[in-house]
C-alpha cells in the first residue's frame, strides 16, 4: 500500500505503523485483528500521553492497512470500521509570558544557549514556571497585535502560510489591553469630560 501513496503520506504512515502499530498489533494474524481488538488500542492510546490528532492519525492508518487487505482478498470485512472514537478534548489556554516575566527571564539569561541548559533553568530561577521557544511565539504575535501591526506582518515573521493560523492559534489579549482600549476610546468619544483616574490625580489622591 505505501509504494502507491505520496512520499510526505509514505514517511508519516511508516512512523506511525514503527510508533504505535506494529507495537500493539505486530503479533496479530490479520484475521485475529478484531473491532474489539481495535477500540481497545484507541482506548489505550487516548490513555497515553499522546496529542488527540496523533491518536486520531494512528487511527487513520488502521482502517486504511485493512481496506488494502479486503481489496485483495486477505479478510472479507474490516475490523477497524465502525469503532468508536473518542471525541476532541477543548483546547487548553497557552500560558503567554507577560513583558514583566519576559525582562525577569532575560535578566537570569546570560546567552543565547540550548532551551533546556538556558532558557528553562532561567524561566525556573525567574519564578515563572517553565519556558518554551512556542511561547516566545505567542508573545511575539501577541504583542504585535497589541501594537497594532497588521496580522500579515505576525504571519510573515512567524512563517505561516495563513494569516487564519497566526490569528487564531498565536494571538491572545495582552494584560490590560482591554483597559488600554476603553480609555482610548473614551479619549476619543468625550475629549473634554475628565476622566476617574485624571479627577483623582487632580485632587491628590495617590494609589
Amino acid at each position: 500500500m505505501l509504494p502507491t501513496l505520496k512520499l510526505s503520506t509514505q514517511h508519516s504512515y511508516g512512523v506511525l505503523l514503527k510508533k504505535h502499530l506494529i507495537p500493539y498489533f505486530g503479533d496479530f494474524r490479520l484475521c485475529d485483528i478484531t473491532r474489539q481488538e481495535v477500540q481497545k488500542f484507541i482506548v489505550e492510546k487516548s490513555k497515553q500521553d499522546l496529542a488527540w490528532q496523533a491518536v486520531r492519525n494512528t487511527w487513520i492508518v488502521l482502517p486504511s492497512i485493512l481496506d488494502s487487505a479486503v481489496q485483495y482478498e486477505y479478510l472479507t470485512t474490516n475490523a477497524a470500521r465502525g469503532v468508536r472514537f473518542p471525541a476532541k478534548p477543548p483546547a487548553k489556554s497557552p500560558k503567554i509570558l507577560t513583558i514583566e516575566s519576559l525582562e525577569k527571564l532575560l535578566l537570569h539569561l546570560s546567552e543565547p544557549y540550548l532551551l533546556q541548559h538556558v532558557l528553562q533553568p532561567a524561566g525556573e530561577a525567574a519564578g515563572i514556571g517553565r519556558v518554551t521557544w512556542h511561547q516566545f511565539r505567542h508573545i511575539h504575535t501577541s504583542q504585535l497585535h497589541n501594537m497594532g501591526v497588521p496580522a500579515k506582518i505576525a504571519q510573515k515573521q512567524l512563517g505561516h502560510s495563513s494569516a487564519e493560523t497566526t490569528f487564531r492559534v498565536y494571538t491572545h489579549v495582552v494584560e490590560n489591553a482591554h483597559r488600554k482600549a476603553i480609555c482610548d476610546l473614551e479619549r476619543l468619544l468625550f475629549p473634554n469630560v475628565p476622566k476617574f483616574e485624571e479627577s483623582r490625580n487632580s485632587r491628590g489622591f495617590v494609589n
